[in-house]
């Protein structure tokens, strides 16, 4: 799912982009991104990234299954005074659906990472389950304000295990929280103030595990949503791109600055539309000029 847009305020504007693909190995895409408005509040964006999990059966439906379930909650419950109760009544929500829909056996039941925030203007609230990512990218720096709910990423914080043997271990993929897996599940959640030239990016694990922290930030720190969410995602293929690849980004700036983007498919069509209107006017212009010398003759 590609989406593509920006949200209003008084005093700034936010673009938001999403993009998702299959990977360079992977038969199905089993993710899936969400990017828009809030229906009934334009000025408010909700983000939206799900992985699910590998090895389970219907990844893809619980990814999707989990998403638009969170939608649907937000889109029918916000509360601009309280969005954290809006993005946890949301993430309850997600997981009692795909729970009830994933069967009795317990040792294929179908999951899902879930990783979210609304928007507004000059704040963001987030929420995690499972090992997607969301950054705050501002001045130069990619800081990661969600933690994985992964069995190496709890080592690491443990102590009991260095970065370097948690990205070289057999078990970096397993996860200790989803969505889906039990009737219950507890969410992280955190929020940060925002400013212009900050950006937001919220990426599945086919992306932050696969391209480099420096080229990520290179990509990241290109200011147009677009630019990072399709950046990030084209350098995990060219990485080899092993899984899903599935990044969406949320940048702030002046509202006078910031523009709506827009996919290059839409682009050559205005382009194309252009182009051939230019060229009417131009002929336009060469027979009103041939009727005048006719004239003057």
């Amino acid at each position: 799912m590609e989406n593509a847009g920006r949200a209003r305020g008084e005093r700034h504007a936010h673009a938001f982009h999403a993009c998702t693909h299959p990977g360079q190995v992977r038969p199905r895409n089993q993710d899936f991104a969400f990017a828009d408005a809030v229906p009934g509040f334009p000025q408010w964006t909700l983000l939206v990234v799900a992985d699910g999990v590998g090895g389970q059966a219907r990844g893809e439906w619980a990814s999707q299954l989990a998403t638009e379930t969170l939608v649907h909650s937000v889109s029918t419950t916000f509360e601009p005074d309280d969005p954290m109760a809006t993005l946890v009544r949301g993430l309850a929500a997600a997981n009692e659906a795909v729970f009830a829909g994933g069967g009795d056996d317990a040792a294929s039941r179908p999951a899902t990472t879930l990783v979210c925030a609304i928007a507004s203007e000059s704040h963001a609230w987030w929420a995690n389950v499972g090992d997607s990512r969301i950054y705050l990218v501002r001045d130069g720096t990619a800081k990661q304000l969600s933690a994985d709910h992964s069995w190496v990423a709890e080592q690491v914080r443990a102590g009991r295990m260095t970065d370097a043997e948690a990205a070289a271990s057999s078990r970096r993929n397993v996860i200790t929280r989803s969505i889906g897996f039990e009737p219950a599940v507890a969410a992280d959640t955190g929020d940060v103030a925002l400013r212009p030239g900050d950006s937001l990016v919220l990426c599945s694990d086919g992306v932050h595990g696969v391209v480099p922290a420096a080229v990520f930030l290179d990509i990241a720190s290109r200011g147009s949503p677009m630019g990072i969410a399709e950046g990030l995602v084209a350098a995990a293929n060219e990485a080899g791109a092993p899984d899903n690849a599935t990044a969406v980004a949320c940048c702030w700036g002046p509202a006078v600055v910031l523009h709506r983007e827009q996919p290059a498919a839409h682009r050559e069509r205005r382009n194309r539309r252009r182009s051939v209107a230019l060229g009417l006017v131009a002929v336009a212009a060469v027979a009103g000029a041939a009727l005048l010398l006719r004239a003057i003759a």
